[in-house]
């Protein structure tokens, strides 16, 4: 019996996974649109509001922990004139003052976010695909959804010469981490 029992923990520690990662292993990348020929703009946001490390036996235990709260105003897109426009005529007409939300469900192939943004609450499916040792699920989100048609057409009027007139509706999100298969 007691080699039985032995064995099962050392079996156990053999094949028992780990998963985790830490807050500065985790980005949100978007892409906004612009001009009639729907020119890409990449962001980030700096500040997460997320909790500083992240363990469990796997991504899909690990992920539905997962919630965040963003401040808009962390917006980076490598351009300060351009982030400060954002910030102010984009998330500057927002009810809310941060972006927040949760993963309800991850699986293999998607993971289902819940985004709270500017009052409104919408569940955004994100493609999945895993590479060495990193997540990377990605999606398009309608801001029409959310009720920022005044985000639109601020950021719109703001930029309409650089924009030519056209700021589109739909952004790409993007959301990477890099975890580890070991824990502390």
């Amino acid at each position: 019996m007691r080699l039985l029992l032995i064995f099962t923990f050392i079996s156990y520690g053999l094949f028992a996974q780990c998963f985790s990662f830490n807050k500065q292993d985790v980005e949100v990348k978007w892409v906004a649109f612009k001009t009639p020929s729907k020119v890409g703009v990449p962001g980030w946001f700096k500040e997460l509001g997320i909790k500083d490390y992240y363990t469990g036996s796997n991504y899909e235990e690990v992920l539905a922990e997962l919630s965040f709260s963003i401040d808009p105003a962390s917006t980076y897109t490598k351009n300060t004139d351009r982030d400060a426009k954002i910030v102010k005529f984009f998330f500057g007409k927002m009810v809310n003052d941060k972006i927040t939300g949760k993963i309800i469900k991850a699986t293999d192939t998607e993971i289902l976010i819940e985004l709270n943004i500017n009052g409104v609450s919408k569940e955004v499916p994100l493609s999945l695909k895993k590479q060495k040792n990193k997540l990377v699920a990605s999606g398009v989100m309608d801001v029409f959804d959310f009720k920022l048609q005044d985000s639109l057409a601020g950021i719109n009027k703001a930029c309409e010469q650089l924009h030519l007139g056209k700021t589109w509706n739909d952004v790409e999100l993007e959301l990477s981490i890099k975890y580890s298969k070991s824990c502390k």
